[in-house]
């Protein structure tokens, strides 16, 4: 949603003490019965100093209608307070300026086009990106880009610049850099020095892929997964988006296995998880680079009583004020499986207790795996 004037302009304000904006999201988690998985992962991401969107528990009435429990929170949106690369306007083709910044996306189209169908989703054009010349195993794919999506391509959307406002010089340059950036990957033998970390901030890739695998987001790599570039600078992954069906609510958010895996398991899916996570985790160093940061952020940020302590505050936070009560009296699903739902209590606190649990369990399968690396 926007705030506008009441003339219909733009507006910035603050809003819940979130730094001034004008594009905000109101999330209702109705397919997340303990209603806190996105908020739970966003802000163990902040904790570890990784940015990802603000959240603010809040419940919604629309013209007097109540709606229930939502999160308010931030758009991922470049600003100085959000995603924090240098603008980049149509009018700036100038080789001094044109390497950033640049937001880009893995997803479906779905809110690109003007098809609300199914359709929607998998018909990829050249205004909205550009298409990886490599297939999900590093192939070089020998077909033309654009048309209806084949399970082995990958679309790079433009999020910022946006396709309306973005200029040609400006997609010639992101769409070589990520080009030269997976030649690099694609040929990378890992005996020598890593010609592919001259493009990419191995940092943030490494904090990108402890919280996707810890939550086992069955969406991650290949949907709702943000990049960006600032001017002169490498391309960071993130912001992370988009964990409703993470943390074992949905049936392929498994407690054991990796989920950058996810193409061994479900080859014939149309989106499938891109090269680069396959060939990144044959690389030694990146895989002590994770094992380095998994062991930091996990006596802090990620310490098990640091996320079961979150839970419980956002827990106590609608019970004292009876939001659980007129969340679920307006939408009476406890105990009653909706679409994705692979753990289902019979209570609301069961739901809370399975989530606990299964986080518990998760992260001991994880440093099981990580320390024998």
């Amino acid at each position: 949603m926007e705030t506008w004037t009441a003339s219909g302009e733009d507006f910035q304000t603050a809003i819940l003490d979130f730094p001034i904006e004008e594009d905000w999201i109101l999330h209702g988690p109705y397919a997340d019965k303990t209603l806190v998985r996105n908020a739970l992962i966003y802000d163990l991401s902040n904790r570890m100093g990784f940015y990802a969107v603000r959240t603010q528990l809040a419940e919604l009435n629309l013209n007097g209608n109540y709606k229930g429990v939502y999160f308010f929170m931030e758009k991922i949106k470049r600003d100085r307070n959000r995603v924090n690369v240098l603008s980049l306007e149509p009018n700036q083709t100038d080789n001094s300026v044109i390497s950033g910044g640049y937001i880009l996306k893995i997803d479906k189209t779905a809110g690109d086009t003007e098809d609300s169908n199914f359709s929607g989703d998998f018909v990829y054009t050249e205004d909205l990106g550009f298409r990886s010349n490599y297939g999900t195993q590093g192939n070089v794919l020998g077909y033309d880009p654009y048309g209806n999506k084949r399970g082995e391509e990958t679309y790079f959307l433009y999020e910022y610049p946006d396709p309306s406002r973005i200029n040609q010089q400006q997609k010639d340059y992101i769409e070589n850099y990520i080009r030269e950036f997976e030649d690099a990957l694609v040929n990378e033998n890992f005996s020598g020095p890593r010609a592919y970390e001259d493009y990419i901030d191995v940092a943030s890739f490494v904090d990108f892929f402890i919280l996707n695998e810890l939550s086992a987001n069955p969406a991650a790599y290949r949907l709702s997964t943000f990049m960006n570039k600032d001017r002169n600078g490498k391309l960071k992954m993130g912001p992370i988006w988009d964990f409703n069906l993470a943390f074992g609510n949905e049936a392929r958010s498994q407690i054991e296995g990796w989920i950058y895996r996810y193409n061994e398991n479900n080859p014939g899916d149309l989106w499938l998880v891109h090269f680069w996570w396959t060939k990144l985790m044959q690389d030694p160093q990146f895989r002590a680079a994770i094992k380095a940061r998994w062991n930091e952020v996990r006596s802090g940020a990620l310490a098990n009583t640091i996320i079961t302590t979150r839970i419980d505050a956002w827990v106590a936070e609608m019970e004292a004020n009876g939001a659980l009560d007129r969340n679920f009296n307006r939408w009476p699903i406890i105990s009653q499986p909706v679409p994705f739902n692979a753990l289902v209590g019979q209570t609301y606190e069961q739901d809370v207790m399975l989530l606990k649990n299964w986080i518990t369990a998760r992260i001991s399968w994880m440093d099981s795996q990580i320390q024998n690396w």
